[in-house]
Parts: structure tokens; sequence; C-alpha cells
């Protein structure tokens, strides 16, 4: 499976946090230095706002240690093909058909 996220990240124990959650979620992914080109089949890179500037893509998620699970879930968001801002919530209707019971 291709890998569809990048890491860049300078902090050794943001990055050891980040990765065990990608892998505790079955996601595949790479990790680039600061200034390293991201590949173009990449969609989404996890950042801290420290580094932002120096990564070159067009999807930046930045995160740090306190919001781990937020970043994952706006960058899985973005994978999917959802927009971070607009998708917050998705709410389930069912239709019970002509007879009800």
């Amino acid at each position: 499976m291709t890998s569809q996220i990048a890491v860049v990240v300078s902090d050794g124990r943001l990055y050891y946090r980040l990765v065990e959650e990608l892998k505790g979620k079955g996601l595949s992914f790479i990790a680039k230095k600061p200034g390293e080109k991201i590949p173009l089949t990449i969609k989404v890179v996890l950042t801290t706002k420290d580094l932002e500037n120096y990564v070159e893509h067009h999807t930046v998620v930045t995160l740090n240690e306190e919001n781990i699970d937020e970043g994952l879930a706006k960058a899985l968001r973005i994978i999917k093909g959802f927009e971070a801002e607009k998708c917050k919530e998705l709410v389930v209707g069912i239709d019970p058909g002509k007879n009800i019971g």
C-alpha cells in the first residue's frame, strides 16, 4: 500500500508518540527531515508549527503532543476527501419504510 501520510518532526518524543498512533491505526507513512522533498503521492504532511515553513506541500497539518489525536483525525478526513472544517458531525437517518415495527 502506498503511503499517503508524511511525518516531518524533529522532536523525538512527539515523533515516537505519533509513530505509535499511526501504527496503532494501521496507517502507513513515510518520515522525512525538515526541508526534504515530499513525494507527490503524499496527500497530507504531519508536522509541528515551528517546522511548518520548512515543508513544501499543499496540505500540512500542524500538531503537538497535546493534540495528536485531533491532528490525526484531521489528516484522516483530508485523506478520505472530507474538508476538515466542514465535516465535524455526520447524521444518519433511517427510513422505516411503509410499515413501522
